[in-house]
């Protein structure tokens, strides 16, 4: 999210959690305060002696005094608070928050809270084009549907390592600051519970915790780490006792890394089972898509072309044992840019997650060969088996291709994730324009009327993490380490963004155009 030059100048204007801000912007507006004092002190002394003197002798406000209240205008307020605006707009230019990992999801006061961890880098200064600053960790949580700040934590950086947090049931969000375990209240941001405590609490982790946030994870309510000593240990977070996980190797947990959804492609899908009984598929389709399916092309993956536009059409994709979209009925919906459906992030089934379609056996029988004891004529023989043998290679070239172009939507061969669902619609992930950084959108697709519900811009190319709580839908916006947060609501789409850098709440608007 870019924020206009009157949000910059707005935000510049107001009070953070920086003290050096504050006390610089309470001096500027002490300054003003008593220069714009002095300014009214002067146009009244000099009206008041103005009408004392005779009618006759009357003349406007002298040269002079104009002349010294803009001078006081100038240096008072003008001057100072211009120069204020242009460093700090400036140096808010250069600086950055980033969220480090995903956030952990909470209920406060019976409102969804995420917290999350940030690295800011505050611009302090610049000098022949290099800038000067400083980067800290910070946890903060807000609550999404509003954009309010709850409580933001600076911790202690005494290391390069990343910080991790990790989700827990109790009523402590406990996290990894770089060098030690941290335990912080989820209600006030208080830090409860020190890496020394819990070593006394769990006096067989003492001098066990690694330092590195790789050596980190979690499953549920324990936190899993590699030790010092190469062994496995765990802490769980509500009983706050430790263990050591004997015959378990590292592989059983370290070997997970989440990706971003720009490069993760099991994140997101182009298609979903619409009516498994037959099955019916959804899926995105372009021109060049139907164009080879219906020319029989041996490679006919979809998706896999340079025409970005596609409908949505549904289909069973096959006519019997052909490749076919023959019965296609395109959908009331507009057409969508790199199309594809949003899908769950943890293992939750419904009944839109995609279904293999009947096997090709089904519908048509493997050819066999001559048996050779049937034959006494050798020419005989080598005629039939020829000819078997070529509907055998024609029987299994057409399975191979049935086989292959549904297996196109199974990744790594396994069954792709169901698509995410919450009060009867689903979500559509897709570009705004052609251009690649035009920005993504997301439409809700509602599966009973079988149309777009509504459409929110999400401002930028990439989504990093999401997650549906009640009627919300949280989407951390940005590769990587993402800067934003935009929150919808599922039944309206009435969506607020949150910035990270601004430590700021922002208004979405709304696509009215969805083409």
């Amino acid at each position: 999210m870019d924020f206009t030059l009157w949000q910059k100048i707005t935000f510049a204007l107001s009070y953070n959690e920086s003290i050096g801000h504050n006390i610089m912007l309470t001096l500027i507006y002490a300054i003003a305060a008593a220069a714009i004092f002095i300014f009214f002190l002067l146009l009244i002394k000099s009206l008041t002696h103005r009408s004392e003197r005779p009618k006759t002798a009357r003349k406007g406000i002298g040269i002079g005094s104009v002349i010294g209240m803009a001078a006081i205008l100038f240096w008072g307020v003008i001057f100072p608070v211009g120069l204020f605006l242009i460093l700090t707009v400036t140096l808010q230019s250069v600086s950055s928050a980033k969220v480090i990992g995903d956030g952990v999801y909470f209920t406060y006061n019976k409102e969804p809270a995420v917290a999350v961890l940030t690295d800011e880098y505050k611009a302090n200064g610049t000098d022949r084009g290099i800038t000067y600053g400083s980067s800290k960790i910070y946890a903060t949580a807000i609550l999404p549907k509003s954009g309010k700040t709850i409580w933001k934590v600076k911790l202690d950086r005494t290391t390069s390592q990343s910080p991790k947090i990790f989700h827990s049931k109790d009523t402590y969000i406990w996290l990894f600051d770089g060098s030690k375990l941290t335990a912080i209240d989820k209600k006030t941001g208080a830090i409860k519970l020190t890496q020394k405590a819990l070593e006394k609490k769990a006096p067989e982790l003492a001098g066990k915790f690694p330092t590195s946030s790789d050596n980190y994870t979690s499953r549920g309510n324990k936190i899993i780490f590699k030790g010092l000593d190469g062994d496995i240990y765990q802490f769980d977070t509500v009983t706050k006792r430790g263990k050591h996980l004997a015959g378990k190797v590292a592989s059983d947990y370290f070997s997970d890394k989440s990706s971003p959804i720009e490069t993760d492609l099991t994140l997101t899908s182009p298609i979903i089972t619409m009516s498994p009984a037959k099955p019916d598929y959804a899926v995105f389709l372009s021109a060049s898509d139907i164009k080879k399916i219906e020319s029989g092309a041996t490679d006919m993956r979809i998706a896999q072309n340079t025409e970005e536009r596609r409908d949505l059409y549904l289909t069973t994709l096959h006519q019997k044992d052909k490749i076919s979209v023959a019965d296609r009925q395109k959908l009331d919906t507009p057409g969508f840019i790199n199309g594809h459906f949003l899908l769950q992030r943890g293992n939750e089934k419904n009944a839109y997650q995609f279904q293999l379609p009947p096997a090709f056996q089904k519908y048509r029988k493997k050819p066999s060969l001559p048996d050779t004891s049937h034959y006494t004529d050798a020419a005989a023989y080598n005629r039939d088996y020829t000819t078997a043998y070529d509907k055998q290679s024609e029987y299994l070239t057409q399975k191979s291709n049935y086989d292959s172009f549904f297996n196109q939507f199974r990744p790594n061969n396994k069954p792709p994730k169901a698509p995410l669902l919450a009060d009867d619609q689903l979500f559509i992930i897709h570009a705004k324009t052609i251009e690649g950084n035009s920005g993504l959108l997301i439409s809700s697709f509602d599966t009973k009327k079988r149309t777009v519900h509504w459409t929110v811009p999400l401002g930028n190319v990439t989504i990093s993490d999401y997650k549906q709580i009640d009627d919300s839908l949280i989407l951390f916006i940005g590769a990587g380490n993402p800067e934003n947060t935009v929150t919808i609501n599922i039944h309206t789409g009435k969506a607020i963004g949150y910035n990270f850098h601004y430590n700021r709440s922002y208004d979405v608007k709304k696509n009215d155009d969805t083409n």
